[in-house]
């Protein structure tokens, strides 16, 4: 599902839904894939998608949500545009239940642990240790459940040697390497 809020509603959120087709679906295909062939080759693929306009949302002014779901598994991402001077950046505002502020750009190691010290250190130590430099660190928290999201943006490719190994650090849950 794909939810575009404010501004982008008003262009139009077919051109919003084809290009967010185009970028899940272009990793994964070796053939050419463009806003015109993604809503056949997701068809092809029973890939369902339901576009959604709101003018307002309680937090942003504008924003584009993608909701995904496999059987019992549901994941969101939220983006938005910030205008910084003359720049306009994009930011992922939500993934999941986790309020986050970070760029969307590069290597990114996307960890979910217990909230609780030392993480950071932990996690931070496996990566220099191998000389791997951190360009950026955004953390997200779920203090109710006491986990805390972290995105790890790197200047270097992450072998899964290294992304085993902090899997295996006592409070990580989960540890993945997302490529933008």
């Amino acid at each position: 599902a794909i939810e575009v809020i404010g501004e982008p509603a008003e262009r139009g959120a077919t051109a919003c839904a084809s290009a967010t087709l185009v970028g899940l679906l272009r990793p994964f295909l070796a053939g050419p894939v463009n806003e015109i062939n993604a809503p056949i080759i997701a068809a092809d693929r029973a890939i369902e998608l339901s576009e959604t306009r709101r003018q307002r949302d309680r937090d942003l002014t504008s924003a584009i949500s993608v909701t995904a779901t496999c059987g019992d598994r549901i994941r969101l991402v939220k983006g938005t545009l910030y205008h910084v001077g003359g720049r306009v950046e994009a930011r992922v505002v939500q993934i999941d239940d986790f309020l986050v502020e970070a760029a969307p750009a590069g290597t990114i190691l996307v960890v979910v642990n217990d909230d609780r010290p030392g993480v950071i250190g932990a996690v931070g130590s496996a990566l220099g240790a191998r000389g791997i430099n951190v360009n950026g660190l955004y953390v997200g928290l779920d203090r109710e459940k006491g986990v805390a999201l972290e995105l790890w943006c790197v200047d270097s490719p992450l072998t899964e040697a290294v992304v085993a190994e902090i899997r295996g650090l006592p409070p990580v849950s989960s540890a993945q390497v997302v490529q933008l």
